[in-house]
């Protein structure tokens, strides 16, 4: 049994969220200066060097992106949509990667990035519940799955209207 196509295409719609999100980053990265000495060599008008942090800035925006690429690319495991598929049908399974859920991706070989958690756990209606989180850095990232509903909804961005 694989997973339902609704839950397939619940997971797409993060992914497009993180696609759309990296085009940004790579395009606020491309406009950012690439070091903190605004001068080309044999300038003859000297500038005085930009603040640290542009170099902050910049690494920043590069972690980020590589975070981001690596949430792309687990979502996109197909190792991933077996191991889902897995702890709806697998009791045994499914205790095992509750009791170390990183401990069993590593033996499956799916990368995990640093910092990011994962847990599983059955609820009282007899679903699974997988839940993927980082607080890490700027960017704190939350998705949940269950076997019943597939992946929670993307939330569109809240827009402030305080005048």
């Amino acid at each position: 049994m694989s997973l339902p196509r609704s839950h397939v295409e619940s997971l797409e719609s993060h992914v497009l969220v993180h696609e759309e999100r990296l085009k940004l980053l790579r395009e606020q990265l491309k406009n950012t200066a690439e070091e903190s000495d605004p001068n080309p060599k044999g300038d003859p008008n000297p500038k005085p060097p930009l603040p640290s942090r542009v170099d902050n800035y910049r690494r920043l925006l590069e972690r980020e992106i590589l975070f981001h690429n690596q949430l792309v690319e687990l979502a996109r495991d197909p190792k991933v949509l077996k191991v889902l598929s897995d702890l709806t049908k697998d009791s045994d399974f499914r205790r095992w990667a509750a009791s170390d859920p990183v401990g069993v991706a590593q033996k499956l070989s799916i990368k995990v990035p640093a910092g990011v958690k994962l847990r599983i756990e059955g609820t009282a209606l007899g679903n699974v519940r997988m839940q993927v989180l980082s607080h890490e850095g700027l960017y704190p990232f939350l998705v949940s799955w269950d076997s019943e509903l597939g992946f929670s909804p993307v939330r569109e961005p809240t827009v402030s209207n305080k005048r």
